[in-house]
């Protein structure tokens, strides 16, 4: 399975991850898991690298030490909106989260209301692999509980989203108002049945 998503990989690419259990050799971009999850093919491949991903204070030394990758750590809330407006054709947005902190430098500062707002741009990836529940074979996908952090937006803000679903479903079968992303945002849908997650 992991070929066979490589392959349709263009790269280099923005590749946004949430929960898809793949090692790739080209990550450029993680979204919504914490940014150790990218492990050796992130830390010791000798490419040029820009990870996004929420994480703690440890996290940077480790992946920039040795000048390979550019490690920007930003607020969770924050990691989802740049991504959510990106798939909303949103190119900036102003945030109160950030402001008068390290994640806030080098920003534009505006004031609304009496208040300081940072401005944060748009994250958008060429490819996002998303983990699903469901997923008919038209791409509409449900997600289970935590499932829905991430993987809704990522799969909006990139051009080419690939899915793995633990179950597959008939057209129909997915009761519509349990569907989180409609199937114009998927383009490849993967059935990897793995069984249920330990502790439901």
């Amino acid at each position: 399975m992991a070929g066979a998503v490589v392959q349709a990989v263009p790269g280099p690419a923005g590749i946004a991850v949430a929960g898809f259990p793949v090692d790739l050799g080209r990550v450029l971009g993680c979204a919504g898991g914490p940014v150790e999850h990218l492990g050796g093919s992130a830390a010791h491949d000798q490419q040029d690298r820009r990870i996004h991903g929420r994480g703690h204070g440890g996290d940077q030394g480790r992946f920039d030490r040795a000048g390979k990758i550019e490690l920007e750590i930003v607020p969770q809330g924050t990691l989802a909106e740049r991504m959510r407006a990106a798939g909303a054709g949103v190119p900036a947005f102003f945030t109160a989260t950030g402001v008068g902190t390290k994640m806030g430098m080098a920003k534009e500062t505006r004031e609304f209301d009496g208040r300081s707002y940072v401005m944060e741009r748009a994250l958008p990836g060429d490819v996002a692999l998303v983990e699903a529940w469901e997923a008919d074979r038209w791409g509409n996908l449900t997600f289970r509980e935590s499932g829905r952090n991430f993987n809704p937006v990522i799969a909006m803000a990139a051009k080419l989203t690939i899915v793995q679903s633990q179950h597959i479903r008939e057209l129909g079968e997915i009761d519509p108002d349990h569907v989180v992303t409609p199937g114009i945002f998927v383009n490849r849908v993967l059935h990897v049945p793995y069984g249920d997650p330990s502790g439901f």
